[in-house]
């Protein structure tokens, strides 16, 4: 059948005056924003998932986060977290680390699947935003609603019904399924931390090492990187703030922190102990940069591959 051109379009214009100015909102002031889309990049067994077990926990219990004061404490009420990963195991490792964190397992919600006309599915970033919204609208009027979603990776969730294979280097495809998930954070006031790993071209900087085309970069508003300091000692990391445009402190250097295993609880089938790592925080070090360390600004190497012309 013949399809009819479209027509030529009409501007959708919006007045300057009519936009109500707010101030940025921060989970995590300086490094995880809300309303936003954020990410977080870093090498393999970086620790990134572990970093991610620390903040759901804070969000989880309304305690401080690393730099902020008592007061902010006080202001912070208890939350939930979404958390969609398919990369660790959530019974040895996720509510271990959980655990460990102290965090409050029963405010931290896993997205398992979605269910599509009767028959449960796997979850897509093109298809099922409007179920997380609905998630997120339930709980929205209770006394801990959804204040972060965590996707762990990003990469693993992009293929839908419309774009089966995604192009990780077509700017144009991701931009088509990030563009609802930047609304969706705006929209509901939630934090998403979408995490992702580096491409191995060491030759470029950490802004443009990140899995996939630069939209990745760009719709974000917050680019995290954790790294491994080798040099310090075996467990010994640190989160730098990459990228952001937000108004808002903005940490200079390096934050360490150190990953220490302690068990915590005993396999009730083996008698065998759980054993988890959690994080402990030092200090933000201004002399820590990204160019102070082995490799410069570019990090060390990765296990993925050199990416395509124009990413």
């Amino acid at each position: 059948t013949d399809t009819k051109p479209a027509g030529p379009g009409e501007l959708v214009i919006r007045q300057m005056s009519e936009a109500e100015i707010r101030a940025t909102r921060w989970l995590w002031q300086g490094y995880i924003a809300k309303g936003y889309l954020n990410l977080l990049a870093g090498e393999t067994s970086a620790g990134k998932s572990n970093f991610m077990m620390y903040v759901a926990s804070i969000v989880t219990r309304g305690r401080p986060f690393p730099g902020e004061g008592v007061d902010a404490a006080l202001k912070r009420n208890r939350g939930r977290v979404l958390y969609l990963g398919n990369e660790d195991s959530v019974a040895e490792m996720i509510a271990p680390r959980l655990i460990a964190e102290k965090g409050d397992l029963s405010l931290v919600l896993e997205i398992a699947g979605v269910m599509r006309d009767g028959e449960r599915d796997y979850f897509s970033m093109q298809d099922d935003t409007e179920a997380v919204r609905k998630t997120i609208d339930r709980y929205k009027d209770t006394d801990a609603p959804v204040e972060l979603l965590v996707i762990d990776p990003v990469t693993a969730y992009l293929g839908g019904r419309t774009l089966r294979r995604v192009d990780l280097g077509d700017n144009g495809q991701l931009r088509q399924i990030l563009t609802p998930w930047a609304t969706l954070a705006e929209e509901t006031g939630i934090a998403i931390v979408a995490l992702t790993h580096l491409a191995k071209d060491t030759t470029r900087n950490v802004l443009h090492r990140v899995l996939g085309a630069q939209v990745f970069t760009a719709l974000c508003r917050s680019l995290l990187y954790v790294v491994k300091l080798p040099a310090e000692s075996q467990h010994m990391k640190a989160l730098f703030q990459v990228k952001t445009n937000l108004a808002g402190v903005v940490p200079e250097g390096g934050l360490r922190y150190e990953t220490v295993l302690q068990q915590v609880g005993t396999d009730r089938k083996t008698g065998e102990p759980i054993l988890a790592t959690r994080v402990e925080w030092g200090e933000v070090d201004p002399g820590l940069t990204l160019e102070s360390l082995a490799g410069g600004s570019r990090g060390p190497e990765s296990q993925y591959g050199p990416q395509p012309p124009g990413t």
